[in-house]
């Protein structure tokens, strides 16, 4: 392999990964320091149900998971491919599908850095930079007509401001030929749980993608979500494009007989959309956020801050235990003001690795290392084709 380097090799000279992903007991440098070692204590509890909640924030934002990933999978061996569920709203949408397509986090991060991918990545890898040289298909601006279901909003008063942004005129952007790629690696539903967030144009109804209803859903090649007692059929590719349809930006997706906008109107990570399900952890990473106990001048941040404070409650309420991962002041430095922006990935999902571990809560490490330790991805079955 001369000469190759992987995405962990590229974060620093002095970081190479000498061992299995569960070797943690080792410092990285960084401009303004050094990163601790998280603690290598393992202890006999049972296997721990963990979910992840993968929150909005554009091409920053999926460089943000990329780092956060690989530092959960580096330092504690814990495979994000291997959550109970997986929660994706816009970006992280794109990320929980990937992941559920079998992408390794190194492979996300070597996509974040240009770093060399994995053996197993490299179909990943070739999509991905087709993609990125696709330019988003220019549509003529219309406006958005909410139609009928724009009354429903009489009922749900708290739904009106969702209802309201979804309602903005269609973007000039139509982003489907660069989403395609996940249809080439998802085609159809995954066996494990796969739950994407949209927002349906008119009534800012929040819409779960994935998620079975109490009727049952079919996990074939099609899910059909029921949405007002009609049976959608969806792909996906269809979910994650209504996932990310920023409004403004790009165009809604129609699903059946609804259209559907980015699900970050309603919440840059609706992580509370776990509550009550069989969960001992939930993990949510938070691009639009910021580390707990950091400050952000930024009145989007505080918002999305707010917002997920709120979540949080309503998880640990319901007897599951949260932690939250958010951008430190380095890594908002790095994302700078265009969230869109492709060149700031490599900085982005470097600082996001390294600032990772520093916000775990000391009980949270022993229970991904034992999920990490019960769990291996290699033998699970794959429900995606294979390449």
């Amino acid at each position: 392999m001369g000469g190759e380097r992987s995405a962990v090799a590229e974060l620093s000279e002095c970081d190479r990964w000498h061992g299995p992903p569960s070797h943690a007991d080792r410092f990285a440098v960084r401009s303004d320091g050094y990163r601790a070692s998280v603690p290598s204590d393992h202890t006999t509890e049972p296997a721990q149900r963990v979910g992840l909640v993968l929150g909005g924030g554009g091409v920053a934002g999926m460089a943000f998971h990329a780092g956060a990933l690989l530092a959960l999978h580096h330092d504690l061996g814990w495979d994000a491919r291997n959550a109970e569920v997986i929660v994706g709203t816009s970006a992280g949408s794109i990320v929980g599908a990937l992941l559920r397509a079998g992408v390794a986090p190194e492979d996300l991060a070597a996509w974040a850095t240009d770093a060399t991918s994995t053996q197993h990545g490299r179909r990943f890898r070739a999509l991905m930079r087709h993609a990125d040289r696709l330019a988003p298909v220019a549509r003529v601006p219309s406006p958005t007509l909410p139609g009928w279901n724009a009354l429903r909003t009489l009922a749900h008063p708290t739904r009106v401001p969702a209802a309201l942004i979804s309602m903005l005129p269609h973007g000039l952007a139509d982003q489907s030929p660069r989403l395609a790629i996940i249809d080439r690696l998802l085609d159809q539903w995954p066996t494990e749980p796969l739950w994407i967030s949209a927002v349906r144009v008119g009534d800012g109804r929040l819409t779960w993608f994935g998620r079975a209803q109490r009727t049952g859903a079919d996990a074939g090649p099609r899910m059909h979500t029921g949405v007002d007692h009609d049976v959608e059929s969806v792909r996906p590719a269809d979910a994650v494009m209504a996932s990310c349809a920023i409004p403004v930006l790009a165009r809604p997706v129609r699903i059946g007989r609804h259209r559907y906008v980015d699900g970050g109107v309603h919440s840059p990570t609706n992580a509370d959309g776990l509550a009550g399900h069989d969960l001992d952890l939930v993990i949510v990473l938070s691009p639009m956020g910021h580390a707990w106990g950091d400050t952000s001048k930024s009145p989007a941040r505080r918002i999305a801050q707010r917002r997920l404070q709120r979540e949080v409650r309503t998880l640990r309420a319901s007897g599951v235990e949260v932690q939250v991962v958010g951008p430190d002041a380095a890594t908002i430095k790095s994302m700078g003001w265009n969230m869109l922006d492709r060149d700031n990935s490599a900085s982005v999902m470097r600082d996001a690795f390294f600032g990772t571990s520093l916000q775990l809560h000391s009980h949270v490490v022993p229970t991904l290392r034992n999920s990490a330790a019960r769990q291996d991805f290699r033998d699970r079955p794959r429900t995606w084709s294979q390449p």
